[in-house]
C-alpha cells in the first residue's frame, strides 16, 4: 500500500478487561433476545484442524457436533483432562466438547480478555485477543465506525492482542463447527459480545468519557492474590530505612530447586508505570565481575508488592532452576519513588551448593 497522506491529530484509547464466561449480550446485538456466552472450551473440530492447512488428528474431523462416550474416556486416559459438565455442554451447543477450560477453581484457562479501541490521528485500532475470521472482522469493524464521527477514516483490526482466547466466528460459522467454530471458545455469542464491548469502548473513545463504566469487571478480583496497590501517597519506610533497602537475610546458601526470596521496602510499582523496565535481577559472581543470569522475563522470577504499616514491599522470589551452575549469586531490586527518580538495593551474597555427601 502506498502511503498518500500522514497520519495526524490526536491518540487516544479505551481498553477494557471483561469477563466472557458468563456476559450478557442484549438483542440489539444478537437478533435473538438477551443471549450469555459460556465458559471457554475448545470443540472436537478444533483437533481436526482445518482441512485447508492439511487437518489435524485423525481421530476428529471438521462439523463434528456429536459427543463420544469412547473418545471422551480416550482423551481423560491421555491428557487427564476434566469430564465436561451439562450446563456448559447445553451453552456451548451444538459444539462437541473436547476441553472445558473455563470452569473450576480457578479455571483451567483465563476468562479475563481485554479489548481495546484506539485511535492514532484518522486511523482506528481494534485490538481484540483472538484470531477473526473474514465476516466477524467486518462486522466488528462496522460496528465500531457506527459510533465514530467523521474523523475516522480508516480501521484495523489488531489479532493477539494482549491475550489469546481462540477465534470470533459469526453464530453462523460457530453453528457449523468448523475448526474455527471449535475454537470460539465461548460460544455461539462470542461475536455479539465482543460488538456490544467494541461499540460501548468505541462511544466512549467519541465523546471522551471514561471507558467500562457501564461493563463490570466480575470475578477479576478473586482470581489474584493480595490487595489491589492504590494510588494514595504512601508513608516512608520505617525507622529510616530507604528505598532498596533489605529487609530479610538471606540464607547463606541454598540448593538448586529450592526458592529465593528477598524483601525490599519499595515504591509502588504502578506509579510511574510503564518508565521502569525492570523490577528484578539475579546476578552470579564470575572472574568478570558480577553477570545477570535472571530477571523479570524469566519464568522462574516473579514479584510481588505488599503492604507493611502502609509502607510498600517487594517480595522478589528466584526459583532456582536445578541445571544452575553453582556459585555465589545475589538479587537487586529496582524501582522509582514518587518523583521519578531511581532507587535500587541488593541483597546480601549466597551460594548455590549442593549439600556434602549428596
Amino acid at each position: 500500500m502506498r502511503r498518500t497522506r500522514a497520519l495526524a491529530g490526536v491518540i487516544d484509547a479505551r481498553r477494557l478487561y471483561v469477563d466472557l464466561s458468563d456476559y450478557a449480550v442484549g438483542d440489539d446485538f444478537t437478533g435473538a433476545g438477551t443471549q450469555t456466552t459460556c465458559p471457554s472450551a475448545y470443540g472436537y473440530s478444533f483437533a481436526g484442524g482445518s482441512t485447508e492447512d492439511g487437518g489435524g488428528h485423525f481421530l476428529f474431523r471438521e462439523g463434528m457436533t456429536e459427543q463420544s462416550v469412547w473418545r471422551d474416556w480416550l482423551i481423560r486416559l491421555i491428557i487427564g483432562a476434566p469430564e465436561w459438565t451439562e450446563p456448559v455442554k447445553t451453552c456451548q451447543r451444538p459444539k462437541a466438547i473436547l476441553l472445558e477450560t473455563g470452569t473450576g477453581s480457578p479455571p483451567l484457562q483465563s476468562q479475563i480478555r481485554s479489548i481495546t479501541v484506539a485511535r492514532i490521528g484518522q486511523l482506528v485500532l481494534l485490538a481484540l485477543p483472538a484470531e477473526v475470521t473474514t465476516m466477524a472482522g467486518r462486522r466488528l469493524r462496522d460496528t465500531v465506525m457506527r459510533e465514530l464521527g467523521d474523523w475516522a477514516e480508516h480501521i484495523v483490526l489488531v489479532g493477539y492482542a494482549n491475550g489469546y482466547a481462540g477465534y470470533i466466528t459469526t453464530p453462523e460459522e460457530y453453528g457449523l463447527q468448523q475448526y474455527e467454530g471449535g475454537h470460539t471458545l465461548h460460544g455461539r455469542w462470542t461475536l455479539p459480545a465482543y460488538q456490544q464491548i467494541v461499540s460501548q469502548l468505541a462511544q466512549a473513545l467519541e465523546s471522551g468519557a471514561a471507558g467500562g463504566k457501564r461493563l463490570a469487571l466480575r470475578r477479576l478480583a478473586r482470581t489474584v492474590r493480595g490487595a489491589v496497590l492504590t494510588r494514595e501517597r504512601p508513608k516512608p519506610p520505617p525507622d529510616g530505612a530507604k528505598l532498596g533497602d533489605s529487609l530479610t537475610s538471606m540464607a547463606a546458601r541454598y540448593d538448586p530447586g529450592e526458592t529465593v526470596t528477598a524483601r525490599f521496602w519499595s515504591a509502588n510499582p504502578t506509579a510511574n508505570f510503564p518508565k521502569q523496565d525492570n523490577y528484578l535481577l539475579v546476578e552470579r559472581k564470575t572472574g568478570g565481575g558480577w553477570r545477570g543470569v535472571a530477571d523479570d522475563g524469566d519464568w522462574t522470577t516473579w514479584v510481588r508488592w505488599q503492604l507493611d504499616a502502609q509502607a510498600y514491599v517487594a517480595e522478589l522470589s528466584w526459583a532456582i532452576p536445578q541445571s544452575t551452575p553453582l556459585g555465589d549469586y545475589r538479587v537487586s531490586h529496582f524501582g522509582l519513588d514518587t518523583t521519578g527518580s531511581a532507587f535500587s538495593g541488593t541483597s546480601s551474597v549466597f551460594s548455590i551448593s549442593e549439600e556434602s555427601g549428596r
